[in-house]
């Protein structure tokens, strides 16, 4: 190659304008990792109807259509909860009264000792219209364990399910987990069936609805883009 065809290389417009493509975005999920804790309020603020991010309870529903569809093989009271919340029913209701609480309090027994310890679950979700409580343990970074998840159900049946406010109600239990297809079947045979198992494949659902939003210039639903699209590996047609 010339020296003028590399200076005429370097100086081309089209040249400029790929480099500045391939900068590093400017959504913030990109320079930043985030912790278990912060993935949690994350999926707070998405599956929170009232939140800015315009989706109302849409998310909701593509959280309760993807458990639906992870639950055929599921006992007790999730194959209770899935008989009644089909795809079809799930679609057409609505889940604006749902409010999700971080890091809810039980108490598990200890294993070495008599009593209990405290333990937190990491999201709960309730609809008191629907008459629906979901439990959610959300993993990042550590491995789930079927003594833990054991804990956290009988904790939630003994502490709420019992009360008579929520006689009524439809019980669930669901484990977020991104890495959950590191598992190995074996690993994931020892969990049971008693909790339905989803990693953040489901948010795919949710970013394309928000970037439509966006497209249509509402840009509050950017950050759902951003951090949907940042737990899968879905890509926008234009990137």
């Amino acid at each position: 190659m010339e020296s003028e065809d590399l200076y005429a290389f370097l100086s081309d417009p089209e040249l400029v304008e790929l480099i500045e493509q391939a900068k590093i975005t400017d959504d913030m999920l990109d320079v930043i990792t985030l912790s278990e804790n912060q993935h949690s309020d994350m999926l707070a603020w998405c599956l929170t109807p009232s939140e800015g991010h315009g989706q109302g309870d849409a998310v909701i529903k593509d959280f309760l259509v993807a458990a639906y569809q992870k639950s055929t093989h599921a006992i007790y009271d999730n194959k209770k909860f899935f008989s009644t919340w089909t795809p079809g029913r799930i679609r057409v209701s609505s889940f604006g009264s749902a409010f999700i609480t971080r890091e809810f309090s039980v108490k598990i027994p200890e294993r070495d000792v008599d009593g209990k310890r405290g333990g937190r679950l990491d999201l709960f979700m309730v609809d008191p219209q629907n008459k629906l409580l979901i439990a959610i343990e959300n993993k990042v970074g550590a491995k789930l364990t079927k003594v833990q998840l054991e804990d956290y159900q009988k904790a939630v049946a003994s502490e709420i399910a019992c009360r008579p406010l929520f006689k009524d109600y439809a019980f669930a239990y669901i484990v977020l987990d991104r890495e959950l297809d590191w598992y190995s079947e074996e690993q994931l045979g020892e969990l049971g069936k008693r909790w339905t198992l989803l990693d953040y494949s489901w948010l795919e659902a949710s970013a394309r609805r928000a970037r439509l939003q966006v497209a249509r210039n509402n840009q509050a639903a950017q950050l759902l883009v951003a951090y949907c699209q940042k737990q899968t590996d879905w890509e926008s047609q234009s990137e």
